[in-house]
């Protein structure tokens, strides 16, 4: 078998494996959470989804095409990766607020602060994925992203 053909199979898997969680999550959290604190969590979700997408502005596509991946260059990428993470829940924190009104729910606030804490946090492991995914390791980066997702459907299911 092709590695590519290895990598497509890897990359199914963990996409599978995220979707059922997901699924699973949300009808298991409908069931335990009462529906204002669902609903809280679904605007929430509205925000940072959103957010998440302006996470790493491609910069480990970068890595990734580069010829050569020199120490300056990881190192570079790492830097500004924290910075945007570290901007993008700035702005998650600001936008706490005016979106919490624009809601109607001033609970959201609080919550979306918590949650601004998380892109600082994932934009520590951006160089990471990206020289893996740049070597082929899919499996590796598969299996990773399998077992976040598990955990946290695990602690959500947990906290509910």
């Amino acid at each position: 078998m092709s590695m590519a053909i290895a990598n497509a199979r890897w990359v199914l898997l963990s996409q599978g494996v995220r979707v059922l969680c997901q699924l699973a999550g949300m009808a298991f959290l409908a069931r335990l959470m009462p529906p204002e604190a669902y609903g809280l969590m679904a605007m929430a979700g509205v925000v940072t989804n959103f957010a998440y997408l302006l996470r790493d502005m491609g910069t480990g596509a970068a890595i990734i095409q580069s010829p050569q991946v020199s120490p300056l260059l990881a190192s570079t990428v790492h830097w500004t990766n924290v910075a945007l993470g570290l901007a993008v829940g700035a702005v998650v924190a600001a936008a706490a607020w005016p979106m919490a009104a624009a809601f109607h729910e001033p609970e959201l606030a609080g919550v979306l602060c918590l949650l601004a804490f998380i892109f600082p946090l994932s934009a520590l492991g951006v160089v990471r994925q990206a020289l893996l995914e740049r070597d082929s390791r899919f499996a590796r980066v598969a299996k990773v992203e399998m077992a976040a997702t598990v955990v946290g459907l695990a602690a959500a299911l947990v906290l509910a």
